[in-house]
Formats: C-alpha cells, sequence, structure tokens
C-alpha cells in the first residue's frame, strides 16, 4: 500500500497529466474531499517510484480462500458462477474486503469488474442489514442503487447480480428504457428492492415522478456509478448530478470507470462526501481503456438480423 498525504495526491489527481498516465497496481490512495478539489498541476511523477512489483505475473486465487465474503454468497460464486479463480481486478478488490468506505476503482471494461464490484457491494449491504434486521426484514427500501450507460449493460450486471444474491433471498430489480415504467413500478411495490440497477434517464424520472420510488431511494444505504467515464461521454452529467443529490449524503459510494480523464475527476467531489480510496486495477505500461482486452465479433448478414 502506497501512503500519500492528501495534498500530494491532489497534485497527482488534478494534473492534466493523469489522463495519460499508467498507475502501479495495487495502490490504494486515501485522499479528502477538499484535496480532490484542490487545484495543483504538478508532481505527477510521484508514482513513478511508487511500487516496483507491478509487472509481476498474477496468479489466480480460488475464490474459496476469501473468508471476508458470506458463505450465501461463495455458495453462488461456486455453483451459479461457476467461478473458481479471481481474475486480476476481481482479486485486487475482493481482496481488500470488508471496505467500509467509498471507493474509486480504475479498471477496464472485460476484466470481471462487474463481480468485483458486486461482491463488495453485497458484503456491504450484509453489514447494513446486521446493523438493522428490520430494514432485512422488510426489504422496502432500496439498499443499493447501481446506475449504468446503456440498458444492455445494466441487463448484464442485473443478471450477474441476481446469480450472485440467489442463496440470500435477495431481490434484484431493473430499471431501464424499453419497459414499461408501469410495470416497474408494479414490480417496486410488490417486491423486494435490496439491488436496483437502471440507466440515468430511468432512474431519474422515478425519483422525480414517484413518489413511492423517491421514497425507498431516500434509504439507499449504497450507490454505484459503473463505467462512470462512458456515463459523462454520453452527456448524463446532469442526471448523474441530480440523483447523487436525491441520494442519502451518508451512503457508501463506489465509482467505476476505465479512465479518470477531466470530466471523470470533476465528478468526483461531487459524488464523494468524504475520503476516499483509489483502487488502481490498470497496470503500468498499459493502455487506460479496454485496447488490450481481448475482444470478438461475428459477422452476419441482414437477412439473419432480428428484428
Amino acid at each position: 500500500m502506497l501512503s500519500w498525504s492528501a495534498p500530494a495526491y491532489a497534485r497527482f489527481l488534478s494534473s492534466e497529466a493523469l489522463a495519460q498516465r499508467q498507475v502501479p497496481s495495487p495502490d490504494v490512495h486515501s485522499i479528502g474531499q477538499s484535496a480532490i478539489k484542490a487545484d495543483f498541476a504538478s508532481n505527477a511523477t510521484a508514482a513513478e517510484d511508487a511500487d516496483t512489483s507491478a509487472g509481476d505475473e498474477y496468479v489466480p486465487v480460488a475464490f474459496s480462500s476469501y473468508t471476508a465474503v458470506h458463505p450465501k454468497t461463495q455458495m453462488a460464486i461456486d455453483r451459479i458462477m461457476n467461478f473458481k479463480t479471481a481474475s486480476k481486478v476481481q482479486h485486487q478488490i475482493i481482496s481488500r474486503l470488508p471496505i467500509t468506505g467509498d471507493i474509486m476503482v480504475k479498471a477496464k471494461t472485460g476484466t470481471g469488474k462487474t463481480a468485483a464490484f458486486l461482491v463488495p457491494a453485497i458484503e456491504s449491504l450484509l453489514r447494513e442489514y446486521e446493523k438493522d434486521p428490520e430494514r432485512k426484514l422488510k426489504g422496502r427500501s432500496v439498499g443499493c442503487l447501481i446506475v449504468s450507460p446503456t440498458r444492455e449493460l445494466a441487463k448484464q450486471i442485473t443478471t450477474e447480480a441476481e446469480k450472485l444474491v440467489k442463496f440470500h433471498g435477495w431481490n434484484v430489480q431493473s430499471l431501464i428504457g424499453g419497459e414499461r415504467p408501469r410495470d416497474q413500478l408494479n414490480s417496486l411495490a410488490r417486491n423486494r428492492s435490496d439491488i436496483v440497477i437502471g440507466t440515468p434517464g430511468r432512474i431519474l424520472d422515478f425519483l422525480t415522478q414517484q413518489q413511492m420510488f423517491t421514497e425507498m431511494a431516500s434509504k439507499t444505504r449504497l450507490l454505484i456509478l459503473d463505467e462512470a467515464d462512458v456515463l459523462l461521454q454520453m452527456g448524463f452529467r446532469k442526471e448523474l448530478d441530480e440523483i447523487i443529490n436525491l441520494t442519502p449524503a451518508d451512503r457508501q459510494t463506489f465509482l467505476v470507470s476505465a479512465t479518470m480523464d477531466r470530466k471523470v475527476r470533476e465528478l468526483a467531489p461531487v459524488v464523494f462526501h468524504r475520503g476516499f480510496d483509489l483502487v488502481d486495477c490498470v497496470e503500468k505500461g498499459e493502455t487506460n481503456t479496454h485496447l488490450n482486452v481481448k475482444q470478438e465479433y461475428v459477422q452476419v448478414g441482414h437477412s439473419h438480423h432480428f428484428s
């Protein structure tokens, strides 16, 4: 673990050069909100000497070795997800459990990051339920709210979350466009809402136009912004600001992004209401985004397309 003073790391974080830097992994840096806002322009080279082991080859770690993960979550990982070992990104985050504060995770798409933030989210929610058994019993408020940039990604996260909470008896709700709002509202009224996953527009519509959901979200214990850089690139900054303001100030927050460009850095002091840890899962020498993640595609003739 690399220790930084808040002002020193603020100089590093606010530097325009940061978007082009590859910070060694795994490093965790604690920063305060006032330090994030500070406008400094140097010291971006401080990370160069931070970690000499960043290039070490990752040896897969068995999920069963994470003793901080609840047995029911472990059961889902093994029996439903059929995950035996953790990806490097998953290990870098899950090995830090319990995560009790706010975190910013820098991780590339396609590296197993969804499970990497869902498992800690489940553990955080379990702690909240232990503090308030009545909340667990009723399940009428939103435990964890996850904001995703696209319907497709929201559906993927929903599917993965449903598998991971299977043995907890929890329920996962989805709020995305393309589906009838009335059906979604009825589902919220009838079922538990331990985890709610959606796109910015639909979530904000429900927060501002549906009193029942407004009240449910007012007790949210964890807010997760997934692919924050994409959310901002797609022009959702206004929606994010409103969603952030309509959730409790004392909530826990995870911000997940493939890059830490200027827009993400400007969002950080808004979404984090206290000091947070940066978990950098992009190794020194790697590109900031998913350019090195293997991608495959199949070309299909137009006559074989589904409408």
